[in-house]
Parts: structure tokens; sequence; C-alpha cells
């Protein structure tokens, strides 16, 4: 076992900070954080005014969706996001209307990947 961050790194388990990890999921996790440290530091976007204020308006256009609106708004100026909620708050459908305001103002360029998947429960 490796112990530490500069532990050997032909170990296949790694104790960090009192947590045991198996030592490829403690590198995949140093190198998700490394990615996402550099995009929380890196400068704003800064996308065209009028193309996401109509792209919030023909997506979120229910008075109820103020919130979903302006956290779409807010990740539109940053290079990572999170969205967080209880079960339904919508923030599935907040996501779903985001990709589709950035894939707008990109033109249809992004290649967009899921990560993870909604925690819905089957039904049937």
């Amino acid at each position: 076992m490796a112990v530490g961050t500069h532990g050997p790194p032909d170990r296949p388990l790694r104790w960090v900070d009192g947590l045991l990890y198996l030592d490829r999921y403690w590198r995949q996790e140093r190198v998700v954080a490394a990615h996402v440290d550099a995009a929380v530091l890196a400068q704003p976007l800064t996308p065209d005014p009028e193309r996401l204020d109509a792209a919030l308006r023909r997506l979120f256009r229910s008075e109820q969706a103020d919130r979903q609106r302006l956290a779409a708004y807010v990740a539109a100026h940053r290079r990572f996001s999170i969205v967080a909620g209880g079960p339904g708050t919508g923030k599935t459908t907040t996501v779903a209307r985001l990709l589709a305001v950035l894939q707008n103002l990109a033109d249809g360029a992004l290649r967009i990947a899921l990560a993870a998947r909604t925690a819905r429960p089957r039904r049937g």
C-alpha cells in the first residue's frame, strides 16, 4: 500500500488523509480535480448578451422557472458549474435546457457527453 500523495505508484492501494483508495481511482480523481481547478480559475465566458437572453426567454418561458433561468444564465458565463437541488426541483430539466442554450450560443458546434444520469427511479 502507498501512503500519502507521494507514495510509490506501483501499489494497488493508497492511504491519503485517513481514506483508503484504489490507487487507480485516486489518480483519476486527481486528474478530474486538476481540470475542475483549471476551469474555476479560467477567465469567465462572455456569451453574446442578446443571443443568450433570446435563448433563455425561448427555453425558460414559465414564470415558475426563474431560478432555473438564473442558474442557466450564471452557468453560461462559467467554465464549470454545479446544478444542485432536492428531488423534483428541476435539475434535469435545467441542465437539458442549459445545454440547449450553450449549443445555441456555439451554433451547434458543441460535443456533449453525459457523465451521470438522473437519479430518478425507473417506473414499471
